[in-house]
């Protein structure tokens, strides 16, 4: 009596396994582009603030604004930067890179 191979293995439903594996893979790709989205804005909603220096306004003021709404200090400080220099290169005369 031989037995095969094939019956003695349990049943799987791959079908059901790769929808899993979809709905996880959807579900971390929407993380991602969530977290990539707000890291975004919160260097954009920094770059805005800070261009308002030109309008008379305090570095620590706007820095405190912008933590006490929750831009995370990395984006801030990054935004910061950015802004001192493209003041530093206007100062010059020099032409604004594209972006």
């Amino acid at each position: 009596m031989t037995t095969n191979i094939v019956e003695t293995l349990p049943w799987i439903d791959y079908r059901e396994a790769f929808e899993r594996l979809e709905e996880r893979g959807r579900a971390e790709g929407e993380a991602k582009g969530k977290a990539e989205g707000k890291a975004e804005r919160d260097m954009e909603i920094a770059l805005k603030a800070f261009g308002s220096l030109n309008l008379g306004e305090s570095l620590t003021a706007i820095t405190n604004t912008l933590k006490e709404l929750g831009i995370p200090d990395n984006a801030i400080e990054s935004a910061r930067k950015q802004t001192e220099a493209d003041r530093a290169q206007r100062a010059k005369g020099e032409p604004e890179p594209e972006r």
